[in-house]
């Protein structure tokens, strides 16, 4: 199934997203990018549940100031907090949620894997539905945590199962095919965007000038991961422009 993102709406904005599931004659889901840090997002999201409730739903657990390399602090009691909120809104019953194993930058690598999966096993367990690790972090922001050979294998390691994040891919010069083919067993899911190939800007997947090629990408989807859904996930360049988005979403369509 295809899924829009709403990573690209501030709180205020949040049921813009309802716009482009109307201007599609075909059904859509909504991945809510929880955004508790936000100005009154709680109540806003709580206001929708009704709605959200009629629609096919997946969550993007709470990534602004938050990270889950972190065990005491701060950062640790804010991620915590904004999960135990994300709790709340079990009654969405979301397919699943994404998880980043970091958002910072690199500092005790193996430090910061050994609390990342630790929190990892911790909140598999407090929430009903599946979680589903995402290859997070660009080299131009510093954050890379897992290189595209240890992402793999951390991910046939774990029982998890995996997101894959194109843009991401992309901007680190990841191998497609082999990334997709190695856990094609494993992947539930896809973000797609483009960008220049450096930084991770979340853009349309049909913008010329942008990479990767959408088409050559939905070959390798359909080859080994036929049945993952497809999440359009793009930056806040697209608010107020539903009818663009909309259009991507049909082109998408026709391409499957």
């Amino acid at each position: 199934m295809i899924y829009i993102s709403t990573n690209m709406y501030k709180a205020e904005s949040f049921e813009k997203v309802y716009k482009i599931c109307d201007k599609v004659d075909f059904p859509i889901g909504i991945e809510v990018f929880l955004m508790f840090g936000d100005n009154d997002y709680y109540n806003i999201l709580k206001d929708n549940i009704e709605k959200l409730k009629k629609l096919p739903i997946t969550f993007h657990e709470p990534y602004y100031g938050t990270d889950h390399t972190y065990s005491e602090g701060e950062i640790f009691q804010r991620t915590n907090d904004y999960l135990k909120l994300t709790h709340e809104f079990s009654v969405l019953n979301p397919k699943y949620m994404v998880y980043h194993y970091n958002n910072r930058k690199i500092d005790d690598r193996e430090k910061m894997l050994e609390v990342t999966r630790k929190n990892l096993d911790e909140f598999s367990k407090y929430f009903d539905f599946p979680l589903l690790i995402e290859n997070v972090g660009v080299k131009d922001r510093d954050n890379v945590l897992l290189n595209q050979d240890e992402f793999i294998e951390e991910c046939l390691n774990r029982k998890e199962g995996v997101l894959i994040d194109i843009g991401h891919a992309n901007a680190n010069s990841w191998k497609f095919e082999k990334l997709i083919s190695s856990l094609k067993g494993k992947i539930k899911s896809y973000h797609l965007h483009t960008n220049d190939g450096i930084k991770d800007e979340h853009r349309s997947i049909f913008e010329i000038g942008k990479s990767p090629i959408i088409s050559n990408i939905l070959k390798l989807i359909k080859e080994y991961t036929p049945n993952a859904d497809l999440v359009l996930e793009y930056s806040n360049y697209y608010e107020d422009k539903e009818d663009l988005v909309a259009e991507d979403v049909k082109k998408l369509k026709n391409l499957l």
